[in-house]
């Protein structure tokens, strides 16, 4: 185990060039990704979704992939609006 610890450490060691590019393409696609997932769902923009809330969390709108989370975030920003 050890032996294939150091060298997959000196293959990766040897080429630093093409692991920073790899990591370059990791990061953009990633971020087309990311950028990806909320166009698709405007529900997944925190900004959106506070503003759409009735919409896109509430009546178990949380529940529909990626909702969760950002229903998380913007329900109490929303729920103290309301009370104001």
């Amino acid at each position: 185990q050890y032996l294939k610890k150091s060298v997959l450490a000196h293959s990766l060691g040897s080429k630093p060039r093409e692991m920073m590019l790899l990591r370059s393409v990791c990061l953009i696609l990633l971020v087309l990704f990311a950028t990806a997932a909320v166009d698709e769902d405007p529900c997944l923009s925190h900004d959106y979704a506070e503003e759409n809330y009735g919409t896109c969390c509430a009546q178990g709108g949380y529940k529909k992939d990626g909702h969760g989370p950002v229903c998380k975030i913007v329900g109490p920003k929303v729920k103290r609006k309301r009370e104001l």
